[in-house]
């Protein structure tokens, strides 16, 4: 492409100096409330904003989750001008009253399908959720059958014409309507010098936010965490069901769209691995990308003594099982990988671990015992630490895995799918065992599970490569280095 620049680099560290003069005014987006601990996404985005508040004065406004509930650390927030969330505005929102009546409802229904780009798409979109292609049970009545045949026609159609939003992004809908006069009073009295934006998923909500500024033409960082029209190829790839296929490939084409817009609109773009800044240059016509990876907290991970592993092999996978990457693990799992390591092993068990894992007690149920489901830990290092095994059984996603990372640095030897450790350079044999199919998989958990002297040597070498290339404190350095490079006081 005539005049294309890129400018590729893998940032190798840098020295923070001290600020002399004013500083530039950032206003920040974040979808997830960062902390640390957390989940993956709430921990990059923690130490990443750090580092945007060594470099500029930053306004955060964090739409706190899915569900609008949570908030910015303290320690965070204290290095903020000032955070804005809707944990701290009112609960009340308007919503489309349906009105009394089943001629009222499916007028409404109607309604939604005849004249979708109304109220922000969110009646057509929350029928879209609900009566998609391969949502419905078998024995749904012809109506409803009916309904998704010309929601799935429809949405179809507007995916290719109209800018329908992609559907992770339309669930902070809500929450950036509940933010938007908090916003928009900031705007009216402050002016700023640089958008960053956390999670390329923020992009619509950051783009909403910036046209209510008094240069909606900022400059503009982007946080990346994942390609996540990647992530929606490959959930696409590994359905079973025609209608998941459909549905994800669907989300496929609106990421992609989505996720070239802002990165055609960005001056600087980080990104956790070196396979995703390639894949994100591709789509770019003039940015500087820069590879800050995933980490982790050493002095938060570490191999506590005074737990000891479980007395019967334990075999361990922590994550959040809200994403549908981390379910699908866990399904294929234990369909496919557990009762052949049984096989070898009777009395092995299984413990997976995290937020909303109790909603998969029903693929658990089968197994009895054998598995066990911790929901929601409030500190999920004894999980690690009962591990014999850690097991990373990722079939789809994107990014790299602090998960991994996590566990290396409490000593726990890992196996993990090729997909499951991507992003980081580990050597097979050495820091980790990869394995992709179920009796590989299955051989590679058994052997350690029954060689404890192999375990041993592949948790010292991957605990010296963790803690001498992944921890965070380095990597937020490295990243303030770039940003005090690219935009100088």
């Amino acid at each position: 492409m005539a005049g294309k620049k890129i400018v590729l680099e893998i940032t190798q560290g840098g020295t923070v100096m001290p600020h002399q003069q004013k500083r530039k005014t950032c206003l920040a987006v974040a979808l997830q409330a960062p902390r640390m601990p957390g989940m993956g996404g709430e921990v990059r985005s923690y130490y990443l904003l750090q580092a945007a508040t060594e470099v500029f004065d930053v306004t955060l406004v964090c739409l706190g989750g899915p569900d609008g509930s949570g908030t910015v650390q303290a320690d965070l927030a204290a290095r903020c001008v000032r955070v804005l969330q809707p944990a701290d505005l009112p609960q009340d929102l308007p919503t489309q009253s349906k009105g009394p009546g089943r001629l009222r409802s499916w007028w409404n229904l109607m309604y939604a399908l005849l004249c979708p780009w109304r109220d922000h798409w969110l009646y057509f979109l929350t029928l879209f959720l609900q009566y998609r292609p391969g949502s419905l049970p078998p024995n749904s009545g012809p109506g409803k059958r009916l309904i998704s045949c010309v929601i799935g026609w429809e949405s179809s159609l507007l995916s290719r014409f109209c800018h329908i939003p992609p559907i992770t992004c339309f669930m902070f809908d809500r929450q950036v309507r509940r933010i938007l006069d908090a916003v928009r009073d900031v705007a009216e009295n402050e002016s700023f010098d640089v958008l960053w934006v956390e999670h390329s998923l923020a992009w619509p909500a950051a783009r909403q936010f910036a046209s209510l500024l008094k240069s909606a033409k900022l400059p503009v960082i982007c946080s990346g965490h994942n390609v996540e029209y990647l992530v929606c190829e490959r959930m696409g790839r590994s359905s079973h069901s025609p209608g998941e296929r459909w549905f994800h490939q669907q989300q496929a084409v609106l990421m992609r769209r989505m996720e070239r817009q802002i990165y055609r609109r960005s001056q600087l773009i980080f990104q956790c691995s070196r396979i995703d800044a390639d894949i994100t240059g591709k789509e770019t016509a003039n940015a500087t990308l820069s590879v800050i990876g995933n980490g982790v907290n050493g002095a938060y991970f570490f191999d506590d003594q005074t737990i000891l592993p479980d007395p019967v092999p334990l075999i361990v996978f922590t994550a959040g099982f809200g994403y549908g990457p981390n379910r699908d693990a866990v399904k294929w799992f234990l369909e496919n990988v557990f009762p052949l390591v049984q096989k070898t092993l009777p009395n092995v068990r299984f413990l997976f671990a995290g937020a909303q894992a109790g909603e998969l007690t029903a693929l658990a149920a089968p197994f009895g015992d054998a598995v066990e489901i911790v929901s929601s830990p409030a500190d999920i290092r004894p999980c690690f630490q009962r591990a014999s095994v850690y097991v990373v059984p990722l079939q789809s996603g994107g990014g790299t895995r602090l998960k991994i990372l996590e566990a290396m640095s409490m000593r726990r030897a890992v196996v993990s799918t090729s997909v499951g450790a991507e992003g980081v350079e580990y050597e097979h044999g050495k820091h980790l065992l990869l394995a992709d199919q179920p009796h590989e998989f299955a051989a590679s958990v058994t052997q350690l599970l029954l060689n404890p002297a192999r375990r041993t040597e592949l948790v010292e070498n991957a605990a010296a490569f963790v803690h001498k290339f992944y921890e965070w404190d380095s990597l937020r350095d490295r990243a303030v280095a770039v940003l005090e490079r690219e935009f100088p006081q």
